[in-house]
């Protein structure tokens, strides 16, 4: 978590879905459990970014919100919220973050600005400023994001990932426990 950027509650109660349960930590636990210790498959234990693997894990930590607490999981926010004294409208909070979760994909198309159609960190700060709606800072710090050679293809993993896994899941039986425990592939999700 970046904590030098303003957050919200709705990306707060997004994050510690994603990064913890039954996100990123419950997806690591699961596989350690089942493919490490009962399988002994010990490659399972190195994540390796940026490969498809990271498109699956990415797209389980941005579909756990809804997984954990429901497609109305503001809802249940909102009432946490209202025991500590704390208004939300679930309405509007669900509607922002299903806004904010389409407008991850404006990143994506950054990285395609700079790294193929050979654009410049300006063009990429002004796109995210009207595409993503972002403010400055935020628009500074993913234009850093995207141009840092580590990082750069990694960025699609958030939106095809939130696609791929969300569509999975509902095809699937049990799709998310299959994400949690499975080594699947993006094949897998496509198939």
């Amino acid at each position: 978590m970046n904590a030098e950027l303003p957050i919200t509650i709705i990306l707060l109660a997004s994050l510690a879905a994603h990064e913890a349960y039954p996100g990123h930590h419950t997806e690591r636990a699961a596989k350690d459990a089942r493919l490490l210790r009962a399988l002994g498959r010990v490659e399972t234990c190195v994540a390796v970014a940026p490969t498809p693997e990271s498109l699956v894990s990415e797209g389980i930590a941005t579909n756990a919100l809804e997984v954990a607490l429901g497609p109305e999981a503001f809802d249940v926010v909102a009432d946490v919220l209202s025991d500590l004294g704390v208004a939300l409208d679930p309405a509007e909070a669900h509607e922002v973050h299903r806004a904010e979760s389409e407008l991850d994909a404006v990143v994506t198309n950054v990285a395609f600005l700079l790294h193929e159609d050979g654009g410049t960190t300006e063009e990429a700060h002004a796109y995210l400023l009207e595409w993503a709606l972002a403010r400055d800072e935020r628009a500074a710090h993913v234009t850093r994001f995207v141009t840092d050679p580590a990082s750069r293809a990694y960025v699609s993993a958030y939106s095809d990932g939130r696609r791929l896994c969300g569509a999975f899941v509902a095809r699937e039986k049990d799709g998310f426990a299959r994400l949690l425990t499975e080594q699947l592939t993006t094949a897998d999700l496509l198939a």
